[in-house]
């Protein structure tokens, strides 16, 4: 029924609530569950399937945790034992990777020649803006596709494929091409 019956000291350390003080009082005093998790929390009662919470510690302070219950049989009773795991360094890294990301990603973006990175088969993984702006497609036209479908629109590499050659020689390979009106230079740097 969510009273709680024991924590060890792990717990008593992130919750600031000794084992004594909490036992008997019910769980969402301490741990507050997404709405959407609380219902997955009864209905998968039986299921060991992580839900991300906030456990309110003794001080006041919110912690965001990830739960993960099961259930076990005590003196011939079912109750249900919980994994709690502090994610507060972990939310921390995901904000600091995606303002890393961001600012990369901006730095990419204001380069004015168009560049891609491509898997060692070809493929583009990511492209900057000035990419979709001389191809005149959208993200999604790019990534994913063999660089030679999108810069020369063939179905393999063309002949002195400067990609094909740098897999190669392993080194920085270049080709002077035109397209329509416009002339290209695409030089290939494999980082092996």
């Amino acid at each position: 029924n969510g009273t709680v019956l024991d924590m060890n000291l792990a717990i008593e350390n992130l919750s600031g609530f000794t084992a004594a003080e909490a036992r008997g009082r019910h769980l969402e005093e301490f741990i507050d569950l997404a709405p959407q998790n609380k219902i997955r929390f009864n209905l998968l009662a039986s299921c060991s399937i992580p839900r991300e919470g906030t456990v309110t510690t003794k001080a006041g302070t919110k912690i965001t945790v990830e739960i993960t219950n099961r259930p076990v049989f005590s003196s011939g009773k079912p109750i249900q034992t919980a994994v709690i795991r502090n994610l507060t360094d972990q939310k921390q890294v995901a904000l600091m990777m995606d303002n890393i990301i961001q600012k990369w990603q901006a730095v990419f973006d204001s380069i004015s020649d168009a560049i891609y990175i491509t898997s060692v088969t070809g493929r583009i993984l990511q492209c900057n803006k000035k990419m979709l702006e001389i191809t005149g497609k959208n993200i999604w036209e790019v990534i994913g596709k063999n660089c030679w479908e999108v810069v020369h629109h063939t179905n393999g590499p063309i002949q002195e494929c400067p990609f094909v050659r740098s897999q190669t020689s392993k080194q920085k390979e270049s080709l002077v091409f035109t397209s329509g009106q416009r002339w290209f230079n695409i030089n290939t740097t494999p980082l092996i």
